[in-house]
């Protein structure tokens, strides 16, 4: 996450802050799938 992205959202409209905010929540998923693969090996 970037420090330019979040002052972008301050001036975005709700639907793009909610887009924004399901875009790092998939990432962040991801992460955590990739963790807990590396876990199990």
């Amino acid at each position: 996450m970037s420090t330019t992205a979040t002052l972008e959202s301050v001036e975005a409209s709700p639907a793009e802050r909610l887009e924004t905010l399901f875009e790092e929540l998939a990432e962040l998923t991801g992460q955590r799938n990739a963790i807990d693969g590396r876990i199990v090996d």
